[in-house]
């Protein structure tokens, strides 16, 4: 039980020791725009204005303003037959990245059943 909670505290310390660099390099990667050039198609989720989408929306823009790539969003109203579509036309797009925000339905595994991806 001692060598247990040793451990935790050595791992806790250790944490605790990253996040307080962490904050200085993360400002000077903030600073440096590294996402610049990069095209990103997000995937928000829910229907543009909704109260879950427009907090998704807020924090994708902000992430867009610090790191500085071009971002496309897509809003789906939750439709998974439109978010299946959305997402083959993302691939054909051919992007620098993909970010999906919300999973439609209650069964992860519809879509692949239905051949949706």
């Amino acid at each position: 039980m001692f060598r247990k909670l040793m451990r935790l505290l050595a791992l806790v310390t250790v944490f605790a020791l990253v996040l307080s660099v962490a904050p200085a390099s993360a400002q000077e990667e903030v600073e440096d725009k590294w996402c610049a050039g990069q095209t990103i198609r997000f995937f928000v989720g829910g229907a543009e204005g909704d109260a879950f989408a427009s907090i998704v929306l807020r924090g994708a823009q902000a992430a867009e303003a610090d790191l500085g790539p071009t971002v496309e969003y897509v809003f789906s109203g939750w439709d998974i037959d439109l978010m299946i579509q959305q997402f083959r036309e993302a691939i054909a797009a051919q992007p620098d990245g993909i970010a999906m925000m919300g999973h439609a339905g209650d069964n992860p595994h519809h879509a692949h059943r239905r051949g949706g991806l």
